[in-house]
């Protein structure tokens, strides 16, 4: 206990040198209190400036935090659409590779010669070989892609995805669907 009331002596006499040191030099209690007022006005302020700042910080973090959960929530639904489109490209292509799996190629070369099969043949000339459709003959396209190279026809055709045409291809093989054929 005495050790503690010795330490307490201490320091009041450290802190009453220094005020008379402080004295000396000119200054008073008043002035020194002034200041010290002055000073804590300041701090006060400025905390009350960065609480308001902390605030607004906070309100906007989180007005941007539930837009990006709406965004999320908006990528998560278009995420789904997507999947789903998928799955309807993959249901449809399983269903044209089974309906082109019976197709009897060896009678299409003998199909009737009309405007809906050459523009059919025209259609798959320029999309399965990558031709201009100004290069299109009906005549060397029987006899060579439906006659001679038959089994590679049939391979481009099972191997065909919609998917891959750009929307004016898409516009003409709807079209196309729509003929009708003899």
């Amino acid at each position: 206990m005495s050790a503690t009331i010795n330490n307490y002596n201490v320091d009041v006499n450290e802190i009453n040198s220094n005020l008379n040191v402080l004295k000396r030099s000119g200054a008073s209690y008043d002035n020194i209190l002034e200041i010290i007022n002055e000073y804590r006005e300041k701090f006060t302020e400025k905390i009350a400036e960065v609480r308001i700042k902390k605030d607004s910080l906070a309100s906007f973090k989180d007005e941007k935090m539930k837009k990006v959960e709406k965004v999320q929530m908006i990528m998560k639904e278009k995420d789904e659409k997507i999947k789903k489109i998928h799955e309807s490209v993959d249901q449809y292509t399983n269903i044209s590779k089974k309906v082109i799996a019976e197709i009897n190629f060896s009678k299409l070369n003998k199909v009737k010669k009309d405007p809906s099969i050459i523009g059919l043949w025209k259609f798959f000339y320029c999309n399965l070989y990558r031709e201009h459709e100004n290069t299109f003959n009906y005549d060397d396209f029987v006899k060579i892609a439906l006659n001679k190279r038959l089994d590679d026809f049939q391979a481009k055709l099972a191997n065909f995805q919609i998917s891959n045409l750009d929307r004016e291809q898409r516009e003409k093989i709807k079209d196309l669907k729509n003929q009708n054929y003899p």
